[in-house]
C-alpha cells in the first residue's frame, strides 16, 4: 500500500510453563515497526503523538535512547496496546498486548528505563 517498511522489525515474544501439564507456548506480545500495519482507529508508525493520546488513555512506561535521539513509551493497559513515540513525537513502534494486564515491557533495548505504570 505504499509503504516504506525496509529495516522494520516484527518481533513475537511468547511464554510457556515449562514442566506442567500444559506446556503450551502463548504469545505475551507482538512488537512492530513498519507502517504497513495499523489499528482500526488507523493509527500506525509515523503517527503523531498528538492523534494517538487523542484516541487512547496513555501512561508514560519507559525511556531510551538509540542513535543520538531520546524515545518515550506508552501505553494503554486497559486496551493492550503500547506506543514508541520518537523525540520528534511521531510513533515508531506498536506494542500489542493482552488487554487488562500490565504490560510486562521487554527491553528491547539496552538503555531502556521504565519509568513506572
Amino acid at each position: 500500500q505504499g509503504h516504506d517498511t525496509a529495516g522494520s522489525q516484527v518481533q513475537v515474544f511468547v511464554s510457556r510453563q515449562m514442566g506442567t501439564a500444559d506446556d503450551t507456548s502463548r504469545v505475551k506480545q507482538i512488537r512492530v515497526t513498519s507502517p504497513a500495519f495499523e489499528t482500526a482507529d488507523q493509527i500506525h508508525v509515523n503517527t503523531l503523538f498528538k492523534d494517538i493520546s487523542a484516541k487512547f488513555k496513555l501512561d508514560s512506561i519507559a525511556l531510551y535512547q538509540q542513535g543520538g535521539k531520546a524515545f518515550s513509551v506508552y501505553a494503554a493497559t486497559s486496551e493492550g496496546i503500547a506506543f514508541e513515540i520518537s523525540d520528534d513525537r511521531k510513533c515508531t513502534g506498536i506494542i500489542v498486548f493482552k488487554a487488562g494486564l500490565p504490560l510486562s515491557y521487554f527491553p528491547f533495548h539496552s538503555n531502556m528505563k521504565l519509568t513506572g505504570k
